[in-house]
């Protein structure tokens, strides 16, 4: 159940879609803080994307989990305004729709 090394909520999630027992939450706080890849992977901290090559290869390795979106929905951040984001997203028939930070619809 915790092969991909996810955070607490994340794990109890992904459990309940599948199954459930008394004292499951319990549990997977228990087994999640023992396990030493995990706390690794919350201790990274999330990192900051900064250069255009970099954030094309999170994306692609993303899709390439997920399949590629049809839409994405984002803020108006830097990678998200350049042209290469754009002629990528073309190239790949995603349509991007841009809302203000912090201010979802």
């Amino acid at each position: 159940m915790l092969i991909d090394h996810v955070a607490i909520t994340r794990s109890k999630l992904m459990a309940r879609s599948y199954l459930w027992w008394f004292g499951m939450n319990d549990d997977i706080e228990i087994k999640v803080r023992t396990c030493k890849v995990c706390q690794q992977v919350q201790n990274r901290g999330h990192k900051v994307i900064k250069s255009w090559p970099v954030f094309l290869n999170v994306l692609v390795n993303v899709f390439s989990r997920f399949s590629i979106p049809s839409i994405i929905v984002s803020d108006n951040g830097p990678p998200f305004s350049a042209n290469r984001f754009s002629a990528y997203c073309q190239y790949q028939d995603i349509k991007v729709i841009k809302i203000a930070p912090y201010h979802p619809q």
